[in-house]
């Protein structure tokens, strides 16, 4: 061995025996007690690769500071004691170096373990986290930084955690998360959406570490937020700590009822015995029941939820061309020189032109999984650009090629497995699963070493990971339970059936959640012969759950997969759905939660059926919701529920121009909303139906039963002056019904509108929506009036506009809602005969920036008309 090997292993010695006395001290203690040897062996490569950064600058140098690691992680205990006096005199030297020192004691803070523990409160503090410090996680690394090889951050490129590319992109919404960090108030929650692959764990990743440097707690919570919650709520409980706290919790759709409780107890407690606390959620979509009614809209702690939200949720935009092949480019050239191979070429137009084929929103984890090609030498496909399951595809071959060869069907069916489950503890290979005697690797047939291999994971011998991202993931159980489901062998049922304990099953249920969430939409056939959403139905379908607790999150999780597949327009599937929750509900008529979540996924299928034109089924199917809330009068959540769809119905009907019906849900709406007139999320719903309504009459040229039903929003919006949503809806059906007064020839009702929308808007600058609702209101004031050209009012009413335009030049509905009032100047002038001044007013418009393609072509032919109708009339 030569003498810079023999060096790295000395020190890598010594920092390993200098590590556990760290683990022994106040940070870890429990951790201490069972450390395992990955940990240790990630804390020795960390430091001999700190010491040799001078030695891996060459070639032969990294190939010894390869060498040496490898040695460290497969046999460490060998090579300390084969160099513990060289060791001895490392380790005084090495403590010498106080930033090294500094560097090395940081890690087992950080470092991805079991759980860590915060410090200990100082004297006069409660008790240290309780409950709650068995569920903080970081999941990173000693800095946050890539694992530890080069090839653990190859075969890991597309994880999160590796960090593998450049943080872009997402600068906007990582300044608004510092803003919310920085809050004056004691505690915060906000809630941060994205489809899968879009970042948002990336994103709260930065915000961990970047806080972490300024002496923040921060981690990702593990599993359920109830021990936390439990132990806000005991008399001794809470989070000591001298330092502010981010937690971040992910999938939270799941946790929606003990997120609510958690919210609560946080919100409660503020300012008293706890610190500064910071709660980010993470979610793939909020417009679903588990935020809009379990943790927004319940009634036990609305209250307490709504005055501790930052903010609206913040949704994360799309990536842009500039954006998304920057993000490319970076990781074709660091994978690249990970793999040692020689990029393929890629021109920046076709390469986005494959992105969005592939994804149009240009999700950042697509435009890596295109970009992995290129980065290992192999060039875009030819031709017509491959699909996202084709990426997916080629990405698990890339894997098979390099890190898969040689790996035995019973680990990989043991990977499959583990992430069906959403990972496993490695004691369950002990005794053989029922009816998966042969099919899985147990006791002495189990190797760790291939696991890894599979999943990246850097520890195989106590936790079996899932594999990572997500989608990659996903896919993964479907393909292989595809592969491996024929004849009479049924991976999947046999799985499911060989797994029957709550905590499988519920990681089961999730994963169920994800796959009918992301693969709705793929209904076309792989080169496999698997079809996505069929096979994502297929396993939510199959899992039987053995508790009530299981029951009900599945049947949360159904109701939620009616609506992804009505959005893909599987109505089949939405009904298999439905007949599992109605049968669910039928086994337990008397659960309040079973029977809400039956109603959700109700409430679904009549959207769907809407959608697709069925308005007799969707009318019976709000029967059975009307029939369940006459039952049960004294559910608010239920009778929240079956508003919902009368809305839905109401303005379905009404588009169908079946006013009858429509008027009779109208008027079952508002019947419920006078016996409940305090329930704001009801009150909401009576007043989107009637804005709807209020259009439908309109058009219908019904303005008396029109008007009415705007004096009962007038009405409404005078006896809750606090409730901003209300005050909206009234604005816009106000905006809609002026036109339809004017046209019916009541200019001055038509007038009282517009002031009180003024004064509305003059009240209230800060609220953006309402101004472009007066804006609107406006803008059909203007067309009422032109038609009968008077010049003067419809010149002030623009000129108005133009001042708001003025004022927010930012806002590009506002503009274009100036602009469509200007067309109708230019239509007022036209027919007072002012053709000219009419043409000088298009002209203008067509030299505005920023206005839509469309529209302008709109004004352009206008204009052509306008000259042409001028051209007759001069001959």
């Amino acid at each position: 061995m030569d003498p810079i090997t023999l060096a790295l292993l000395s020190v890598a010695g010594a920092v390993l025996k200098d590590a556990v006395g760290e683990f022994a001290g106040d940070v870890l203690k429990d951790l201490a007690k069972d450390l395992c040897k990955e940990q240790a062996r990630s804390l020795a490569g960390k430091a001999a690769g700190q010491i040799a950064d001078t030695i891996s600058a060459t070639p032969q140098g990294r190939r010894r500071l390869w060498a040496a690691r490898l040695v460290v992680r497969i046999a460490p205990a060998k090579a300390i004691s084969l160099l513990r006096p060289v060791a001895e005199k490392q380790a005084a030297a090495l403590r010498a170096n106080d930033a090294l020192l500094a560097d090395l004691r940081a890690l087992p803070k950080q470092i991805v373990a079991p759980a860590v523990t915060l410090p200990a409160p100082p004297p006069g503090q409660s008790a240290a986290l309780k409950a709650g410090e068995r569920h903080l996680e970081t999941r990173l690394d000693s800095s946050g930084s890539a694992p530890l090889t080069d090839a653990h951050r190859h075969q890991t490129r597309l994880t999160f955690t590796t960090r593998l590319t450049g943080f872009r992109g997402r600068e906007q919404e990582f300044a608004a998360l510092t803003a919310f960090a920085g809050d004056a108030a004691a505690f915060r929650w906000w809630l941060v959406t994205g489809n899968g692959g879009a970042g948002k764990s990336r994103l709260a990743l930065e915000l961990c570490l970047t806080l972490a440097q300024q002496g923040w707690h921060t981690g990702f919570l593990r599993g359920s937020p109830a021990p936390l919650a439990a132990a806000l709520t005991a008399s001794d409980g809470g989070i000591a700590s001298e330092k502010p706290v981010l937690l971040v919790v992910d999938y939270c759709e799941q946790h929606a009822e003990d997120l609510r409780r958690l919210i609560a107890c946080l919100h409660a407690r503020r300012g008293d015995d706890l610190p500064t606390v910071r709660l980010l959620l993470l979610a793939r979509d909020h417009r679903q029941s588990w935020y809009e009614t379990t943790l927004t809209g319940h009634t036990d702690d609305r209250q307490a939820v709504e005055a501790s939200r930052h903010a609206a949720p913040l949704a994360l935009p799309d990536y842009d061309a500039t954006q998304a092949w920057a993000m490319a480019e970076g990781y074709i050239a660091s994978v690249a020189r990970l793999a040692e191979t020689a990029a393929a070429p890629v021109e920046r137009d076709t390469f986005l032109t494959h992105a969005r084929a592939a994804d149009p929103a240009l999700r950042p984890l697509a435009v890596l999984l295109l970009a992995d090609g290129p980065a290992h030498g192999i060039p875009l496909a030819s031709g017509t650009p491959a699909p996202l399951m084709t990426l997916l595809e080629d990405h698990l071959a890339r894997l098979e090629q390099r890190y898969w060869q040689g790996v035995n069907v019973q680990h990989r069916t043991l990977l499959c497995a583990a992430t069906l489950f959403r990972g496993l503890p490695a004691t369950l290979l002990t005794t053989p699963w029922p009816g998966l005697e042969k099919a899985l690797p147990y006791g002495e047939d189990y190797d760790p070493a291939q696991y890894r291999h599979l999943s990246g994971s850097g520890d195989a011998d106590t936790v079996l990971a899932p594999l990572q991202p997500d989608l990659l993931g996903e896919y993964y159980v479907l393909a292989t339970l595809h592969r491996r489901s024929t004849g009479a062998f049924d991976l999947q049922s046999l799985l499911l059936t060989a797994r029957p304990e709550p905590p499988a099953q519920e990681g089961a249920i999730l994963f169920a959640h994800l796959c009918t969430r992301d693969f709705a939409a793929i209904n076309s056939p792989t080169a496999q012969g698997l079809i996505p959403a069929q096979a994502a139905a297929d396993l939510l379908l199959a899992i039987h759950p053995k508790t009530r607790d299981l029951t009900l999150l599945k049947a949360r999780v159904t109701a939620n997969a009616i609506g992804f597949y009505a959005n893909a327009e599987r109505p089949d599937l939405c009904q298999a759905f439905l007949n599992a929750l109605t049968d669910a509900r039928t086994a337990h008529p008397e659960d309040t939660d079973l029977r809400l979540a039956w109603a959700v996924g109700t409430y679904n299928m009549i959207n769907a059926l809407g959608a697709a034109g069925d308005l007799p089924a969707a009318t019976a199917l709000l029967n059975t919701l009307t029939e369940a809330r006459t039952a049960h009068p004294e559910d608010a959540d239920l009778r929240l529920e079956w508003a919902r769809g009368a809305f839905n119905m109401i303005t379905s009907l009404g588009s169908a121009g079946d006013l009858s019906a429509a008027t009779t849900q109208m008027n079952a709406l508002t019947d419920a909303y006078t016996d409940h007139p305090d329930e704001a999320e009801l009150r909401l719903r009576w007043a989107r139906g009637a804005v709807n309504m209020i259009n439908a009459l309109g058009t219908a040229g019904d303005i008396p039963d029109a008007a009415a039903l705007m004096d009962a929003l007038t009405n409404a919006r005078t006896a809750h002056p606090e409730d901003a949503e209300l005050r909206l809806r009234w604005a816009q059906g106000a905006a809609n019904i002026i036109i339809d007064l004017g046209t019916a020839g009541d200019l001055p009702a038509a007038a009282a509108l517009l002031n009180a929308l003024t004064e509305a808007r003059t009240a209230a600058p800060e609220d953006t929506e309402l101004r472009l609702a007066w804006a609107r209101g406006t803008v059909n004031m203007i067309l009422t009036l032109s038609s009968g050209g008077n010049i003067p009012a419809v010149t002030a009413l623009l000129t108005a506009l133009i001042s708001a335009h003025t004022a927010a030049p930012e806002d590009t509905d506002l503009r274009l809602t100036w602009a469509k009032g200007a067309v109708n100047v230019a239509v007022a002038y036209a027919k007072s005969g002012d053709f000219p001044e009419a043409l000088t007013r298009l002209d203008a418009l067509l030299s505005t920036p920023g206005l839509p393609e469309e529209f302008l072509a709109q004004v352009q032919d206008f204009r052509q008309k306008m000259l042409s109708l001028l051209t007759v009339q001069n001959a």
